[in-house]
């Protein structure tokens, strides 16, 4: 496939996508292949003319409901985990603080 080819099928699947998905992004599963050097089975989120070019070059696949449910459930477990830890070092700060405040006033 040439240049031109390519930026068509690319045009042509991204108008479809962003028929398919309003919100401007979809989930994609990664496709094993050694010609691109890309490892199977990874779940990503992608705008839909990033994802219209991985489908056309064959990288990735749209993601089932199954797998979207998945990446969607990981990525909110992952998302209450990186804020817990926030909190945690924001309480381990303002103890810290409190403590260097109250030896100040000493």
């Amino acid at each position: 496939m040439n240049v031109t080819e390519k930026a068509l099928k690319t045009r042509a699947k991204r108008i479809e996508l962003e028929a398919q998905f309003p919100s401007g992004d979809c989930v994609l599963v990664s496709v094993q292949s050694d010609t691109h050097n890309t490892k199977g089975g990874l779940t990503m989120e992608a705008p839909v003319d990033n994802a219209a070019r991985h489908l056309v070059e064959g990288t990735h696949r749209l993601a089932t409901e199954d797998e979207i449910k998945a990446f969607r459930t990981a990525q909110a477990e992952q998302r209450k985990q990186i804020i817990a830890a926030s909190i945690g070092q924001a309480d381990l700060l303002r103890g810290l603080l409190t403590k260097a405040i109250d030896q100040r006033g000493k």
